[in-house]
């Protein structure tokens, strides 16, 4: 009896043993990740071959290890001699199948020697950024997304969350928050907390004409041209206000619905809503803007540049707040009655562009309403009209007056005003 109730008692010491050293699987394991991206002086991308594709590299870390202690073994590991990292993404997977959860820590350095990591065990390669990018996302899509974010937008640290899941043996994600600007010394205070920043915001000028001047000809603002520049601004933690001379909704062209950036805004119903109550004159207080974008389509060339407040709030911005003035196509019409609180025209002496009369089809009713000429008066008033070619982009940056060509040129003209009031408060 006794050898009988010992044999129990081992028996269930044994399994009490067995038990506790099991992983427990129902609950979630937790994990924290650092990821360097490491550039040389072409800004190319390092990245490693790892079995599910090009990546990284980087390493999870334990509780006791300082996140200098992981960077230095990483750069042991690997035998890559870098610059100090700087963080610039914290990021948050959570993964479908198997009930986990990871932050990931993206930080950013440079190459001390533009070689290729000295371990030979590992395959590496410098690729330019869009290659490194594609090759990001088709290893994990969220990767390159995040990578694309942090590469697009420099002065920035960023926040977002994914889902990642596993279909058919491969990784796929799914964005389940949106990018989000953590702190960023250029738009954040200091000395103040993270969740108290110093709001970047922007003022897109629209027109509020349905049609090209009396006539029944019907015109609208550039939807490509609004969305394409709202978009880069939106990325990098910027408010947008829409004003136009009389408020309220305005009219649209140019809407491509096979155009995946103009589709995913025309759904937007919170973004559609902006542009059906834009702004009257009177609720702008110039001193909340950074700068301002005068917006294209034929809609440009009516009710805007004749209209005495928007000019005033344009020039407020300008010459009160140290902001920017920029236009893009026939929104450059918006800036040729202009003028500095000592009389000149604007356009008076700097380099400007917009779309060219050369460019316009004389023959067509269209041209025959408009008031005026883009090019022919910025020249009469001292400007130097420059433009490109048909199908490319002319991107003019005199001071703080930034113009496009095109609509080519909206997410150009709308980075570097993002690159402009950045340098300004460095």
């Amino acid at each position: 009896m006794k050898n009988q109730i010992l044999i129990l008692i081992l028996v269930m010491l044994l399994t009490l043993q067995f038990t506790n050293a099991q992983p427990k699987m129902d609950e979630d394991v937790n994990t924290s990740a650092i990821n360097l991206i490491i550039l040389n002086d072409d800004g190319d991308i390092l990245l490693k071959k790892a079995t599910i594709g090009w990546i990284t590299i980087g390493a999870f870390y334990e509780k006791r290890q300082t996140i200098n202690e992981v960077i230095d073994s990483i750069s042991n590991r690997y035998g890559v001699s870098i610059t100090k990292p700087n963080l610039k993404g914290v990021f948050t997977y959570k993964f479908g199948f198997n009930n986990s959860l990871s932050v990931r820590q993206i930080y950013v350095a440079k190459s001390t020697t533009n070689d290729l990591p000295t371990n030979k065990n590992v395959e590496f390669h410098w690729a330019p950024k869009d290659e490194a990018i594609e090759k990001f996302k088709s290893t994990i899509p969220s990767q390159g997304e995040m990578i694309s974010q942090i590469i697009e937008y420099p002065q920035v640290v960023w926040g977002g969350s994914f889902l990642i899941k596993r279909e058919n043996e491969k990784m796929t994600s799914e964005q389940t928050e949106d990018f989000y600007p953590i702190s960023d010394p250029s738009v954040y205070r200091t000395s103040s907390r993270v969740n108290n920043p110093i709001q970047n915001s922007v003022l897109f000028i629209v027109s509020n004409a349905h049609f090209y001047g009396d006539t029944k000809l019907t015109t609208g603002n550039s939807f490509s041209e609004i969305v394409n520049a709202y978009d880069v601004f939106k990325n990098a933690g910027y408010t947008v206000d829409f004003v136009s001379p009389e408020g309220g909704a305005v009219p649209l062209a140019y809407i491509n619905t096979s155009d995946e950036m103009s589709k995913k805004y025309l759904y937007d119903s919170a973004f559609m809503n902006t542009l059906k109550s834009t702004k009257n004159p009177s609720e702008i207080d110039a001193s909340k803007y950074k700068a301002v974008q005068y917006i294209g389509g034929g809609s440009a060339m009516f009710g805007v540049p004749e209209n005495k407040n928007i000019q005033k709030i344009a020039m407020d911005i300008y010459e009160k707040h140290n902001g920017i003035i920029s236009s893009v196509c026939h929104g450059t019409a918006g800036i040729v009655n202009l003028k500095t609180k000592d009389g000149r025209y604007l356009v008076d002496g700097r380099r400007v562009s917009g779309y060219p009369d050369d460019y316009e089809n004389t023959e067509k009713e269209y041209f025959k309403t408009f008031p005026f000429l883009i090019k022919k008066t910025i020249e009469e008033r001292g400007g130097d009209f420059r433009f490109s070619e048909r199908g490319k982009f002319t991107l003019e940056v005199d001071g703080r007056l930034v113009t496009g060509q095109n609509y080519q040129s909206s997410k150009p003209v709308s980075l570097k005003i993002i690159q402009l009031i950045n340098s300004k408060n460095k």
